[in-house]
């Protein structure tokens, strides 16, 4: 979001589509104007737009929820901003992927609800984020030599997943981490509320996952340095 003019802005909307879009929005920046709750953080409605000679048209539009909710709370606006900046930062200008607002549009009503753990809903979208992306972490089995019975072994960057034991003497990882990252691949978002964690494994995973997100695409989340969960 940007302020375009004195009374004019552009802000980014993610769409099924068209996927990310910048939209001018005339007069938005007036208090009285009828377009002004449709440009705040986290809207989620039904857009009407059209297209103008240089960007797209912001006319009018239906709300199905602001999740404003979310700004009384420090943790949860820090953390939904980061999932917001996440994907802005890692998907082009009109790049189709309905799967990644599906993603997007399910972390938010969860973290609205407060049913599940901050730190897990992150350390989750992340690798769900980053697999929709194209670079999904091999955690089922060795990225050596296709072993999955792993006790422990070293999650590389360099080569994209897991290297059991057997083929690397370095070591990061031991069986209930190796377990809980194949927990994270195939859970859906919905299950969350359910699984059992353990606090000091989602930051080792955390960590591991912060450091594979910037080998593969280089971005700087500028929120990261204010999530304090």
């Amino acid at each position: 979001m940007r302020n375009y003019s004195d009374y004019d802005k552009i802000i980014t909307i993610f769409t099924d589509k068209f996927g990310k879009i910048d939209v001018l929005c005339n007069g938005a920046r007036k208090t009285k104007s009828k377009v002004l709750h449709l440009t705040q953080q986290f809207c989620f409605g039904e857009y009407i737009i059209s297209k103008g000679k240089d960007m797209y048209i912001l006319n009018s539009g239906a709300l199905n929820n602001s999740f404003q909710t979310l700004l009384t709370d420090y943790e949860k606006l820090m953390l939904g901003t980061y999932f917001l900046e996440f994907i802005d930062k890692s998907t082009e200008i009109e790049s189709k992927n309905i799967y990644i607002l599906a993603l997007l549009l399910k972390t938010l009503y969860i973290l609205e609800s407060g049913v599940v753990n901050l730190k897990l809903l992150k350390v989750v979208f992340d690798f769900k984020l980053i697999s929709l992306l194209g670079y999904t972490p091999q955690v089922i089995k060795c990225v050596i030599c296709g072993n999955i019975n792993i006790n422990n072994g070293l999650f590389s960057n360099e080569h994209g997943g897991i290297i059991c034991s057997n083929c690397t003497n370095k070591k990061n990882l031991d069986n209930n981490e190796i377990k809980f990252f194949r927990i994270i691949r195939n859970i859906k978002l919905e299950e969350l509320v359910k699984l059992n964690y353990d606090e000091k494994i989602i930051r080792k995973i955390e960590y591991l996952l912060k450091d594979y997100i910037n080998y593969y695409l280089s971005i700087k989340l500028n929120t990261q340095d204010f999530i304090n969960i």
